[in-house]
Order: C-alpha cells, then sequence, then structure tokens
C-alpha cells in the first residue's frame, strides 16, 4: 500500500500536468463554471509545478535551485505589491497574495514545459 501511495505522489510531482487536469475535472463534476474550475486547477497545481521544475533541473544539471525559486517569487511579490500600491488606493492582501501566485503558475509551466522539452533534445541527441 506504501508502495502505491509512492508511486501516485512521485508521479503527481514529476507530471503535474496529470493533477491539474485531475483537479480541474473534479471541481468541473461538482458542478462550478469552466472558468472557476480552471482558477481552482491552477492555485492547487503550482506547487507542483515549482517541485517538477526544481527536481528536472536537479536531475538534468546537478543544481539545486530552491534558493532561486524563493528569490524569483519574492522579487514577483515585489513587482506586484509596487504595482498595486501604485495604481489602487489601498493594497488588498488577498489579492495581491492570489495574483502573485498565479504568475509562479505562468512562469513556472512554461519552465516546465521549456525543461521538458530540453530534456528531451538533450536525451536524444546524446
Amino acid at each position: 500500500m506504501i508502495n502505491v501511495a509512492a508511486g501516485f505522489v512521485a508521479t503527481i510531482v514529476t507530471a503535474p500536468v496529470i493533477a491539474f487536469f485531475i483537479v480541474y475535472y473534479a471541481v468541473k463534476k461538482t458542478g462550478k463554471a469552466h472558468k472557476t474550475a480552471f482558477k481552482r486547477a491552477v492555485d492547487f497545481t503550482v506547487l507542483l509545478f515549482m517541485l517538477s521544475v526544481y527536481f528536472i533541473v536537479l536531475e538534468t544539471w546537478g543544481l539545486p535551485i530552491g534558493w532561486w525559486i524563493l528569490l524569483g517569487l519574492l522579487i514577483t511579490a515585489v513587482m506586484f505589491t509596487i504595482y498595486h500600491w501604485r495604481h489602487y488606493d489601498d493594497i488588498d492582501l488577498f489579492r495581491l497574495v492570489r495574483g502573485v501566485w498565479r504568475m509562479q503558475f505562468i512562469i513556472y509551466f512554461s519552465l516546465y514545459w521549456i525543461l521538458v522539452l530540453a530534456g528531451f533534445y538533450l536525451h536524444m541527441s546524446s
């Protein structure tokens, strides 16, 4: 039983796209709209994409990039905070954190596919 659970967790971390679709369809089946299901799937899988990018870089090039991930998160948070401070009367913390979190999804979703394609290329060329 533990082997099955470990295999499931390993699959979800290494293939977060599967987790994205699982969450999307689960929320969609509860009767939520397409837009709501997509946003919930994004919110739930950001961390999986971050972990996946970390492990792909670690396995491909041997570089631990955990601090770079945290630094990127902080820089994005600062940029969003400055934007909110300049364009709105007050800073809505929930809206700010949600925006930063969803921007991280865009960044790490893109990085994930770039790294997957780079990994395929490196594997085929060697």
